[in-house]
């Protein structure tokens, strides 16, 4: 099995979080990440239901959600440009 280099954007909070609570489970982040892809192609999607938030929306306006899907889609983009290349 090669072995590639993946970068993932997140929250600096959140990894910290993740991290201490894959340490507490004896994984590294690393493992984890490819506990969940190998649970992705195992079960052909995300490995979890994905469901609306019960409480309230967390953007003001119609507008913050499509300049941040917008963004994301941009960054996307560009990787894949680059893989591309």
């Amino acid at each position: 099995m090669a072995n590639i280099n993946v970068t993932v954007r997140v929250d600096k909070e959140l990894k910290q979080q993740a991290e201490e609570l894959f340490g507490e489970l004896g994984i590294s982040l690393s493992n984890a990440f490819s506990l969940f892809l190998r649970q992705c192609v195992i079960k052909q999607g995300i490995p979890f239901a994905i469901t609306r938030a019960s409480g309230p929306c967390v953007f003001s306006s119609d507008e913050e959600v499509i300049a941040l899907a917008n963004e994301i889609l941009s960054k996307r983009r560009k990787v894949f440009e680059e893989l591309a290349k």
